[in-house]
């Protein structure tokens, strides 16, 4: 056996037995902060879930249950959820670019979809990150993070745009989000607990790298929306959807498609639009999925 097929094989089982120790936290969304908002959901098109799924499924470990039409991903941290569809373009090159995830070892997350052919669109050895292109053009990256206590967690939802200090207050002042900062990005944080050896909350006050966040990165003039795309829009549940969209109408928030109840599913869901045109799904039940 090779060197490369060595490490293959190394890191399937370092994962498997990382996600058997992890197989509570794998449906578990983040508690709600204190505006009683957590990230919840990456909503995907795509042109077949299944592809997307054995991915996931399959190298880390993670469960898949029907939802409806589509198809529930669920990570400790975030869902992606997968729905059939003929998107326009990849996620490169919009608005909101691409998904992060945590791993113990960026390496080993490498080797394993590599061997898979999906195929690296970047990588930084000094930071020890790399981000695939997944089929349909969906980027995701993966950060290494060596006290992680399972085979992976939500991380990042990583936008870039213009202006992107009034942004990032917005995402502060609708959600409740903490202002913070990763490197050269700015962030908006919101709770992670239980991810990381010894740890319990993530240290937002800190501006602990490791907390759930979007960031904002500066774009020189406005991307396209993600609209269309295979990346279509962002997903935060909530926890009382018709008060707290009745809030945002007040506040003069684009509201795209009011509170509804999704038919057989127990959730409730409401659109709305961030400044830029970013679609950002709210919901009331997703996290019990």
């Amino acid at each position: 056996m090779g060197s490369r097929a060595r490490r293959i094989a190394s890191a399937s089982v370092a994962l498997a037995a990382l996600g058997v120790w992890g197989s509570a936290l794998s449906a578990q969304l983040a508690p709600a902060n204190g505006g009683g908002v957590s990230i919840s959901a990456v909503y995907l098109t795509v042109r077949d879930p299944e592809v997307h799924a054995s991915l996931w499924r399959d190298l880390f470990h993670v469960s898949v249950v029907p939802f409806g039409s589509a198809q529930l991903v669920r990570f400790p941290g975030v869902f992606l959820v997968l729905e059939r569809g003929e998107p326009s373009e990849g996620s490169n090159g919009a608005s909101v670019d691409h998904q992060g995830f945590l791993v113990p070892s960026y390496l080993a997350a490498k080797d394993l979809l590599t061997a898979r052919g999906v195929p690296v669109f970047s990588e930084s050895a000094e930071n020890k990150q790399v981000t695939f292109t997944f089929p349909d053009g969906v980027k995701i990256e993966f950060s290494e993070a060596t006290d992680l206590s399972v085979p992976i967690a939500h991380h990042h939802i990583h936008m870039f745009v213009p202006d992107r200090e009034n942004v990032r207050g917005w995402y502060a002042r609708t959600f409740g989000a903490v202002p913070s900062a990763r490197g050269n990005f700015i962030s908006a944080i919101f709770p992670g607990e239980g991810l990381f050896s010894g740890a319990g909350a993530c240290g937002q006050e800190a501006g602990d790298y490791r907390c759930p966040r979007i960031d904002f990165a500066n774009a020189q003039s406005a991307r396209p929306t993600n609209t269309g795309r295979s990346l279509n829009r962002i997903g935060l549940e909530v926890h009382d959807l018709d008060q707290f969209v009745g809030r945002l109408r007040g506040e003069g928030v684009t509201i795209e498609v009011g509170p509804q109840d999704v038919p057989g599913l127990g959730v409730r869901r409401a659109v709305i639009v961030d400044p830029l045109g970013t679609r950002i799904e709210l919901t009331q039940g997703l996290a019990a999925k």
